[in-house]
């Protein structure tokens, strides 16, 4: 199986043009109610995103820049932000929510980005959809083909915002496993030793690694400076 941490880098590969647009009338049907759109939706969205990836004249932080745009697109950010904390999100101070909801798209940008280099070669076969168990929303099927290794399964959760119309991913499932649950899992076992402070610190350690050096203790100065042990 593949492992976890692949769940984001082949959710952010396929995710990069803006969603389904709007439809003039309201009100606009659910993501269940409208099956091709939603396979039309991830079949678009991962041929734009191959051919970004495959850019050899864009730069790495050209690319970031890239996948911050597509994250935001492509997935109902605020939604996953909130359904992987849970119950620690209603439990949270006001000013921890901002900070996080601040942090956590970027996270997984810098988190996975460098990863998703690798998967220039590969392709995805989309196969059709399947109904979800929520009423809104319905899954489409793939499979991430590799070079090399057995074809990778790969099911979307799709659901068509009653706002705007936009289509969005709310979950991605990589052999089953629930995009949202492994996050979930990582976070909790962080909040549960540390504190919903400590999950802050883990999200600016990779999203702000040089501001987490600078407000790190200061070195030893002085004599004694080469006698003392760093950490």
């Amino acid at each position: 199986m593949i492992k976890h941490n692949h769940v984001w880098a082949a959710a952010l590969i396929l995710v990069w043009s803006a969603g389904a647009a709007a439809q003039s009338n309201a009100p606009y049907p659910s993501a269940a109610d409208d099956p091709d759109a939603a396979l039309v939706f991830i079949m678009e969205l991962s041929n734009d995103a191959f051919d970004v990836l495959n850019d050899t004249n864009l730069t790495q932080d050209e690319r970031d820049d890239a996948f911050r745009g597509l994250m935001r697109r492509g997935f109902d950010v605020n939604y996953i932000a909130r359904i992987v904390l849970r119950r620690h999100y209603k439990t949270a101070q006001q000013d921890q929510r901002e900070a996080y909801k601040a942090l956590f798209p970027e996270y997984i940008i810098r988190l996975y980005s460098d990863r998703l280099i690798n998967f220039g070669d590969e392709q995805l076969e989309v196969s059709g959809t399947q109904p979800s168990s929520g009423k809104r929303d319905i899954y489409v099927r793939s499979r991430l083909i590799r070079p090399e290794g057995e074809p990778v399964a790969a099911d979307w959760r799709v659901r068509r915002s009653r706002k705007t119309g936009e289509l969005k991913i709310v979950d991605l499932k990589i052999e089953g496993v629930s995009m949202i649950k492994t996050q979930y899992d990582e976070f909790n076992a962080i909040i549960s030793k540390s504190g919903f402070d400590g999950l802050l610190d883990e999200l600016r350690s990779v999203t702000e690694p040089e501001s987490a050096v600078a407000e790190g203790p200061e070195a030893p100065s002085g004599p004694s400076a080469e006698n003392t042990d760093q950490n």
